[in-house]
């Protein structure tokens, strides 16, 4: 029951979260939600093919090449503690294969612009982060004010695959609050997450939340990155469109003029090595003539809109168009340095970021470790 005293902000969440599913959905070059986009934007045409252009997986591979996607130097220390203790963690990182984890992760916040994190440890003691976007998770909240802090919710449900028949993948469910952690294998069965008990005992959800963005007053969930997933959107459409434009206007269309009633037009045979005498069935009328009407699709106007379009939102994210836009033409050094520059300022922004979910990652594992 909703109990409403002054203002209310209504937020469509369901579709948030199938806007989230499709930009996770795109990230991963899987393209089963543009049939469905391109009968919403042409609901009478028949016959158009979709053509994809995988913008969103450009995108996050452009602005994730500066962080993790490099060797990244970790120091642990601490003067009260022994050293084989941060020479155990660094094993565990090693072996654990974290920097693949928050690269997947920062490819992940770059669309989706919150991710959480779930630490599932192996028998062999390393760790397997599982990530979550938007539309896999959603939150108990607990004191409203907090609602920006995912340690001050109730629980967590998430998402996960429990079985796959005939291609048909069924979701089950994770539960995570500051006192049970367990999942639905999809026989009946309830596993624990962390260890051998369903009541962990951390004092703590076990996860880590990213943000790369504000969330709204009241979620926890920042907006999506909605800009790129338009831009794809529009992209493909505008493909799959001018295919189709250029398939029916190449061929030319056949118009006989000053045809009689008489004349059979569907028996003529028109073709490279057919004599075609056209007669007219009015003595006193002009004898009927054959022309072949030929398109003019606009292409070079269509291009060069899409082109604008991309440069323009290459602008907007620091991101050099040549990585979207190959062409012969030379680009002078200082273009080449300033683009530099932009995805170097770009990835910076990331930095404290990440430094901060790590730091919350560490102090989870140690504490499942212990």
């Amino acid at each position: 029951m909703l109990l409403f005293g002054g203002d209310v902000d209504v937020i469509d969440d369901l579709k948030f979260r199938n806007r989230s599913k499709q930009l996770d959905e795109l990230l991963r070059g899987d393209y089963r939600s543009i049939s469905a986009e391109i009968r919403k934007a042409f609901p009478k045409t028949r016959g158009m093919q979709e053509r994809y252009v995988p913008l969103v997986q450009r995108f996050a591979h452009e602005q994730s090449s500066a962080l993790y996607a490099r060797p990244v130097v970790r120091r642990f220390g601490d003067a009260t503690l022994p050293a084989a203790i941060f020479q155990k963690l660094r094993q565990v990182y090693a072996d654990s294969r974290i920097d693949v984890t928050m690269l997947h992760a920062h490819r992940e916040l770059l669309i989706q612009q919150t991710v959480i994190m779930v630490p599932m440890r192996g028998r062999d003691g390393t760790f397997r982060f599982h990530t979550f976007a938007p539309w896999q998770f959603s939150i108990e909240y607990g004191d409203m004010l907090h609602a920006y802090d995912l340690q001050a919710a109730k629980s967590i449900t998430f998402k996960i695959p429990v079985q796959n028949e005939a291609g048909a993948v069924v979701y089950g469910r994770m539960y995570l609050s500051a006192t049970e952690a367990y999942y639905e294998d999809g026989k009946g069965n309830v596993l624990p997450v962390i260890g051998s008990s369903i009541e962990h005992g951390l004092g703590m959800i076990p996860a880590v939340g990213i943000r790369s963005e504000d969330p709204t007053p009241g979620r926890y969930e920042a907006p999506i990155n909605d800009a790129i997933l338009n831009a794809a959107i529009a992209l493909m459409i505008s493909e799959s469109d001018t295919e189709l434009l250029v398939h029916t206007q190449a061929w030319g269309q056949r118009v006989l003029e000053g045809a009689q009633l008489g004349q059979m037009v569907e028996e003529l045979q028109v073709g490279p090595e057919k004599v075609l005498a056209l007669y007219s069935m009015d003595p006193t009328a002009p004898a009927p003539t054959l022309k072949i009407v030929q398109g003019q699709p606009p292409l070079s106007q269509i291009t060069a809109w899409n082109e604008s379009r991309l440069r323009l939102l290459c602008s907007m994210f620091d991101l050099s168009p040549d990585a979207f836009l190959k062409n012969n033409t030379s680009t002078t050094a200082s273009a080449r340095a300033a683009d530099a520059r932009d995805r170097v300022d770009s990835a910076q922004r990331f930095i404290p970021i990440f430094e901060v979910a790590e730091s919350q990652m560490l102090r989870l594992m140690i504490k499942i470790m212990n």
